[in-house]
């Protein structure tokens, strides 16, 4: 059976295991780059797999917390329980943000699906050690990055894939526009993209401070330039591993145009 591209760039991804990503991660580490970790399993639907998922990842964020000094949890709402309601996302995210201030890592919350996404806010706004992602291209984006701006809370933006609510500008155009937001605001941010547009606006910002913008990307998409062009301590890999990683990864490479350039380059360059 002849497999779509998405299956095909799947296979590619071997990464599926938290031990086989640990060599690599500490290879990056030992360069100076911050790390961000993301476990995608099967999704969650009920209490009692709710015990077993955190069973199986609060050692795994122990060792992370152990070796890897500012990493970063990340958790998306649709595998954390959102597809069953707020209530066991809820329990979900309290239970992560626990495990992860008893280890010092923070956690961030991804951009959930476009019904959820205020709720969903309100509640990682209510615990402050929660990172939340805005994708700019969702809609009520422009209401949710002022509510972070009014919380004076630490965000990290990302392009997402909604762009048919993207009208009057490109996708680029706004992540640009809320980069500047944040800046005339003096909050400092990460970015997550590997659009070099939106990185060389960032860095030519008037009084532009070098550890004002994180810059986040997918480990595997990292070019040769970027290492150049951003300092490592600056620069944070992104990793996700579990049986879906490679289906994520796929997705995230055939979704973007700047996706598939970076995947193309990073794959010269190694």
């Amino acid at each position: 059976m002849k497999r779509s591209g998405i299956s095909r760039l799947a296979h590619l991804w071997n990464d599926k295991s938290w031990a086989q990503i640990v060599p690599q991660a500490s290879a990056a580490a030992d360069e100076g780059h911050p790390l961000s970790f993301d476990y995608l399993p099967h999704p969650i639907c009920s209490v009692p797999m709710l015990d077993q998922r955190v069973s199986e990842v609060e050692p795994v964020i122990m060792e992370a917390s152990r070796r890897y000094a500012g990493c970063q949890w990340s958790m998306k709402p649709a595998i954390w329980g959102l597809q069953t309601g707020l209530d066991l996302f809820e329990q979900s995210l309290v239970r992560l943000n626990l495990i992860c201030r008893a280890n010092n890592i923070s956690l961030r919350m991804d951009t959930p699906p476009a019904p959820f996404q205020k709720a969903c806010l309100e509640l990682a706004l209510g615990l402050p050690c929660v990172q939340p992602v805005l994708a700019v291209s969702e809609p009520g984006f422009d209401e949710h990055l002022r509510l972070c701006i009014d919380s004076r809370r630490n965000i990290r933006l990302v392009k997402g894939y909604s762009e048919a609510y993207v009208s009057e500008y490109t996708v680029s155009d706004r992540m640009v526009d809320a980069v500047q937001a944040l800046w005339q605001a003096e909050m400092p941010a990460a970015i997550a993209t590997h659009d070099p547009e939106v990185l060389q606006v960032a860095m030519n910002l008037p009084s532009y401070q070098p550890g004002m913008f994180e810059v986040e990307v997918v480990a595997h998409l990292v070019t040769s330039r970027q290492l150049r062009a951003i300092s490592a301590h600056m620069l944070r890999l992104y990793y996700p591993y579990g049986v879906n990683a490679g289906k994520f990864f796929a997705k995230r490479v055939l979704g973007s145009p700047v996706n598939r350039h970076a995947f193309l380059r990073a794959t010269h360059d190694r």
